[in-house]
């Protein structure tokens, strides 16, 4: 497994654009429902958890590999997930500042996120720093609990994006067998 340096600032371009857009709405989710814009911690945290995915994403993607060929069927699939997840919250910036919260994908899987994240920080004691949306931001959250909440919903949708991009994958192949099956010459 190597590195390809040529491709980080491509791929730095890319996920920075795609993670911070895809971010935005849970962004805004998290601002209204849990006030977490008056914590200028949770914002921080909020901020370099994406961060965290944006160079993760980055260096995955500039393996030499399948991943970093743009002619690869899993390349091209994977894009395939960024767009439809893309045009999932661009129709949801209209949600998120709304009522409509509740039909966002952001907001449950937020959701789960929170309550993991305050799940596991009860099972290991500790007394503060847990997320409460009931106090619209008015009791100070860690910035590990938000980290952690942002990471876990940020992966809880990166593994909606691998389903997406496993079902384009699928498809894409199809494209290409039946593309393939048309143009071969009959034997004979």
């Amino acid at each position: 497994m190597q590195l390809d340096a040529s491709a980080l600032p491509r791929q730095f371009r890319h996920w920075a654009f795609h993670a911070s857009l895809n971010a935005l709405p849970s962004f805004i989710i998290a601002s209204r429902v849990l006030g977490l814009w008056q914590q200028p911690m949770a914002v921080a945290a909020m901020l370099c958890a994406i961060a965290t995915f944006i160079a993760a994403y980055t260096l995955v993607t500039s393996i030499q590999g399948p991943l970093s060929d743009p002619s690869h069927l899993l390349h091209r699939s994977i894009g395939v997930g960024a767009k439809i997840r893309m045009v999932v919250s661009i129709i949801s910036f209209p949600l998120a500042l709304s009522d409509g919260i509740f039909l966002l994908p952001d907001f449950w899987c937020g959701l789960v996120a929170v309550n993991l994240t305050n799940g596991f920080l009860t099972w290991i004691g500790s007394p503060t720093g847990l997320i409460d949306p009931d106090t619209d931001g008015t009791q100070m959250t860690s910035f590990f609990a938000v980290y952690a909440s942002t990471v876990v919903e940020g992966l809880i949708l990166s593994f909606g994006l691998l389903m997406l991009s496993f079902f384009a994958l699928i498809i894409l192949q199809f494209r290409e067998r039946r593309k393939a099956f048309r143009t071969a010459q009959p034997l004979g």
